[in-house]
């Protein structure tokens, strides 16, 4: 005897707990299917809610809607659990040479200029800086432990391995172990790669390492130069490097490096009360994979050929923005059989 159940999700970092919530919040009974992952990279991510990111100093493309729906997510597991999640993390945005070339220009952009003003804050280089509003920090490990606990007190979720030989596809369902479900949604973030009905999609996979600082309490802010300072008020990070040819999922010292060089190179152009090397002391280094891709668009959909199997994942890193609006159209889709141009995109990715 089955237990028959709408979804089955698989992976329990940002993405599948996020869809797991708005899915669950929609009355349906789900299973989330979670086990720890090497190199993932929920357990370590910042969680910054950029409105301009970039080299190039681009506006996130409809930022207000998923802005909405980032404030709308938090309030919602707030209101759950009395954990606080969200918070504004003042961010002063350093320029380099080329950006401030540009700067002229890029002040003529709409965008910007709602976002972006000027820099007045004391030890820091004001002329090569501006200071962006709206960004703001979730605390991507606090959200994903809450949703577990939630999903726990109501025997919705399993932590094991899920192998994809143990899956068996029927006409109008997906049997594994004792549950039957009518779709299994795919949220495994790096291993995305692994899995049979998607590896070919054109992930673009990277690895970030950070370092955790030691530091007295501050106020929450963030100094970006392309590599970023970050205090939470309770920590200090220091991030995040970007590999697309790495050799393994551990940390290791040319990434350390690598941040203390950048923080040194800031400290001289941008940031003086930056703390120096030398007192820059490391309490832990951590490594992850960003699920990326090629596009730097997700990979959201039903895939063509087998209609109970489904993926959320190629987040890369802006999870923190994009996954709540995205787990609202993704769950409209699954509901209501509302395709969207996810759906359309997702299958000509399959048909190449």
């Amino acid at each position: 005897m089955y237990h028959n159940i709408d979804f089955i999700i698989v992976g329990g970092g940002l993405a599948g707990c996020v869809l797991a919530l708005e899915l669950l919040n929609r009355d349906t009974n789900l299973l989330l299917v979670d086990r720890p992952l090497a190199g993932a990279a929920s357990p370590i991510a910042a969680g910054i809610a950029n409105p301009i990111s970039g080299k190039r100093l681009v506006l996130e493309p409809d930022f207000d809607d998923k802005q909405a729906a980032l404030n709308k997510f938090a309030l919602v597991l707030e209101q759950l659990t009395g954990y606080k999640i969200l918070v504004e993390l003042p961010q002063t945005r350093f320029l380099n040479t080329l950006q401030s070339q540009a700067l002229p220009k890029l002040r003529t952009i709409p965008g910007l200029q709602r976002f972006a003003s000027e820099n007045s804050l004391p030890d820091t280089n004001r002329e090569n800086s501006l200071i962006i509003s709206n960004t703001f920090r979730l605390d991507i490990q606090t959200t994903c432990r809450l949703i577990h606990n939630i999903l726990d007190s109501t025997n919705s979720r399993i932590t094991t391995q899920l192998d994809y030989d143990e899956l068996v596809i029927g006409c109008e369902n997906i049997r594994w172990r004792d549950f039957q479900s009518k779709k299994v949604i795919f949220c495994e973030g790096w291993r995305g790669i692994l899995n049979p009905w998607f590896n070919a999609l054109p992930f673009n996979l990277s690895k970030g390492q950070l370092l955790k600082l030691h530091q007295p309490y501050t106020q929450p802010s963030l100094s970006n130069w392309g590599q970023w300072e970050m205090q939470t008020g309770t920590e200090r990070w220091l991030g995040a490097t970007t590999e697309r040819n790495y050799q393994h999922l551990n940390p290791d010292i040319e990434g350390r490096d690598l941040l203390l060089e950048s923080l040194t190179l800031a400290r001289k152009r941008h940031v003086t009360n930056l703390p120096s090397i030398q007192k820059a002391q490391i309490i832990k280094q951590y490594a992850g994979i960003r699920p990326a891709t090629v596009d730097r668009k997700p990979f959201i959909g039903i895939h063509p050929s087998y209609p109970q199997v489904g993926i959320f994942n190629g987040f890369g890193g802006k999870g923190s923005l994009h996954i709540p609006r995205a787990a609202i159209t993704f769950a409209d889709q699954l509901l209501f059989a509302r395709n969207n141009h996810d759906q359309a995109r997702l299958e000509q990715l399959l048909s190449n």
